[in-house]
Parts: structure tokens; sequence; C-alpha cells
């Protein structure tokens, strides 16, 4: 599941925008493993809909440690 959102065009466009409108306050990092120390040094995870499905679904034990969450889904059209 990890990176699915850097291939997903749509999200990216949505991340690029609010790196736009924010430029000195947003950091996008891609991580491969997800741990509590770094969690808590965040205050914000963006996500698409198909990771956090993943996460809940699996009952990911770091979903506890999780920062404020942005998640981001394609429109329906």
């Amino acid at each position: 599941m990890e990176g699915q959102i850097m291939a997903d065009l749509p999200a990216m466009e949505k991340i690029h925008s609010i790196e736009q409108s924010t430029p000195t306050q947003f950091t996008f990092k891609k991580k491969q493993t997800i741990e509590k120390d770094f969690l808590v040094q965040q205050s914000l995870m963006l996500i698409g809909a198909e990771g956090w499905r993943h996460l809940v679904n699996t009952k990911s034990s770091w979903l506890s440690d999780i920062p404020s969450t942005l998640i981001i889904a394609d429109e329906k059209k």
C-alpha cells in the first residue's frame, strides 16, 4: 500500500495545492516504515482513502498514535 498516493495524480494535485498555499508550513515525506516516534513528531498526516481503508481493516497497531489526519479521496463523477 505504501506509495500509492504518489501514483495517484488527483491526490498529488491536491497535495501540491496545499503546498503552494502554505509553502513554509508543509513538508511532504514518503515513509516506508511508520513508527510511533515518527508519528508523535507530526501535526498532520495525509493519506489516500484506500490507504486509510487498509489501516482500518487491518487494525494497524499505530492507528491510535496518528496525528490529525486528512484523508484524500478521488472526487466522484
